[in-house]
């Protein structure tokens, strides 16, 4: 597991849409996955600004079968 600040969270979510936008790529909506990636894929819709947002869950089973 990596554990990131708010600040790196942020600047690479500035990163990955500068990148994608370099590429000239224009999606029509951004995915989540509950499991830590709600929040850096809400920053990339911002800064596409798209309204369309969409959650999937992801469960984990630490030391547990799966």
């Amino acid at each position: 597991m990596i554990q990131l600040s708010w600040d790196e969270v942020h600047a690479l979510s500035i990163q990955c849409t500068e990148e994608l936008q370099e590429r000239k790529f224009k999606p029509d909506c951004v995915i989540g996955i509950t499991m830590g990636g709600v929040v850096p894929a809400s920053m990339i819709a911002e800064q596409f600004k798209l309204r369309n947002f969409i959650t999937i869950s992801a469960e984990s089973y630490h030391n547990k079968e799966q």
